[in-house]
């Protein structure tokens, strides 16, 4: 081999050990999140629970939850067209300013928020579509499969740590403080660690796309694995969209306040953090399918406590099983959706990441319509076959989960480029 052939394959090789390493504007996007989780954390947990406390109406709450995600949608599908022709960091701007904007309307409307229920849904859902749509599109331009899953679970770390301290102090402060004052502290804050992820928002810089949003045409040429993927984000949306904020309701009926949401809230998070930790040291391509089944089958067993009786024991017992094993299953499935999108297409970036939100939140509105059709009917038992039916409609993913690209070879791979 001459000197020519063996400086090529170095720099072969220390590019791909260069493409593992994150780049500083992923570490920029990294504290971005961080912060924007802190924010969320802080008082997104409690806005379920404060319309409670406002109005006792299941019903009412289902319905702001379903304009939510009805408008999450709507809002990737205009950021998507925005990114085409100027940087998905001004989306990452827009959705943070809408966020402000939704936490300024509840402290106007004090305590008649349940009377705009619907354009708080609305509101929140234009605002988490368009910061969602931009961080999406901002974490595939600057990750690659050689160090999405690091991404991811230092991703996770970061969430959950964030998780650990707010939650509780949020629920302390509300528990402590007269009537909804604590509340109305608690939003402020948050509106103020958004307008700070603003402006360091501003250090990031990403180049548009000048060509057209094309769905359908996206949809059509997709290749199948594409497909069951979409399938896989419906039937968690199904699970997702309605115990994301059916759990905090339910420790308030079984005798809970804020301060215990909190708590159980701070001991998932330690929990989690734990889990995404461990991931970030045993995740390796090949036994992405094995944690990935681990996963979901566990995450099935923690809310089967919660099938055969609701208290703060069995709430308990369901969030710390899910906040361990549920990084097993997100982690992997996360990348194995920007898997396929980093290998099937290049311009089309946009197209595939609004078509799986669609989807995500497809299924979020079909649990939340279940939702809005049991309650009404007031049963114990159909609440556990609620619980039941969203609780295990992610299994679904298991029947094909080796259509789903989970790059198990990407090791070997790389391996076999640093020996040409």
């Amino acid at each position: 081999m001459d000197w020519k052939t063996a400086m090529k394959n170095r720099t072969k090789i220390d590019n791909e050990e260069k493409s593992t390493r994150l780049s500083r504007e992923a570490k920029i996007l990294l504290l971005v999140g961080g912060l924007f989780t802190t924010a969320t954390s802080l008082s997104g947990t409690f806005v379920n629970v404060y319309l409670w406390r406002a109005k006792n109406d299941l019903s009412m709450i289902g319905v702001f939850n379903l304009f939510q995600f009805i408008f999450i949608p709507i809002a990737f599908y205009l950021a998507g067209r925005m990114t085409k022709a100027r940087p998905a960091s001004l989306c990452l701007r827009i959705g943070l300013l809408l966020h402000m904007a939704f936490f300024l309307l509840i402290l106007a409307s004090r305590g008649n928020a349940p009377t705009f229920v619907i354009p708080l849904g609305t509101l929140l859902g234009l605002a988490a579509g368009f910061y969602w749509s931009a961080y999406q599109i901002l974490t595939y331009d600057l990750t690659s499969r050689m160090n999405r899953d690091t991404y991811n679970s230092i991703l996770g770390i970061i969430f959950s740590a964030s998780n650990i301290i707010t939650p509780v102090a949020s629920g302390y402060i509300i528990s402590k403080m007269p009537q909804f004052s604590g509340y109305r502290l608690i939003f402020m804050i948050s509106a103020a660690i958004y307008t700070a992820v603003w402006l360091i928002s501003l250090m990031m810089t990403a180049k548009p796309l000048d060509r057209p949003v094309e769905l359908f045409k996206c949809w059509r040429s997709a290749a199948s694995v594409w497909r069951y993927t979409l399938l896989g984000h419906y039937f968690f949306g199904i699970r997702n969209g309605v115990l994301m904020f059916l759990v905090n309701l339910l420790i308030l009926i079984s005798g809970g306040n804020e301060f215990t949401i909190g708590k159980l809230a701070m001991a998932a998070s330690i929990v989690s953090a734990i889990s995404f930790s461990l991931l970030e040291k045993i995740l390796k391509p090949k036994r992405r399918i094995l944690l990935f089944t681990i996963g979901a089958v566990m995450m099935l067993v923690s809310v089967s406590f919660l099938v055969f009786d609701t208290n703060l024991f069995t709430l308990l017992a369901y969030g710390l099983l899910n906040a361990l094993f549920a990084p097993f299953f997100q982690v992997p499935f996360d990348s194995a959706t920007l898997n396929v999108i980093d290998k099937n297409v290049n311009q089309s970036r946009t197209e595939y990441i609004i078509l799986k939100e669609f989807s995500l939140n497809a299924g979020r509105i079909t649990g939340v319509l279940i939702f809005l059709t049991l309650t009404r009917q007031e049963s114990p038992t159909l609440m556990r076959i609620l619980l039941l039916t969203v609780g295990s409609i992610h299994l679904t993913l298991l029947l094909f989960r080796k259509k789903l690209d989970f790059d198990v070879d990407v090791t070997k791979n790389r391996v076999n480029i640093k020996n040409k």
